[in-house]
């Protein structure tokens, strides 16, 4: 069996398809968020309220890969 990793660098998207930031996955949207300065951290006084709004969004990752013939 062959095994492809995809841990890495990948795209943080919104629903949209709107590019917000890079990401690492394994990871998450707060984290990528944060991360890359797009939010305030979300553990720090009242910006966990913020940050639970942005659970009522979707977001995607995204990652451009190959595959060889043989899988």
């Amino acid at each position: 069996m062959t095994r492809l990793e995809l841990n890495g660098k990948w795209e943080l998207r919104s629903d949209k398809g709107e590019l917000l930031c890079p990401a690492d996955v394994p990871g998450s949207v707060i984290a990528a968020l944060y991360a890359a300065d797009k939010i305030e951290h979300p553990y720090y006084r009242e910006n966990e309220y913020m940050v639970r709004e942005m659970f009522h969004k979707d977001y995607e990752f995204a990652r451009i890969f190959e595959l060889s013939k043989e899988m």
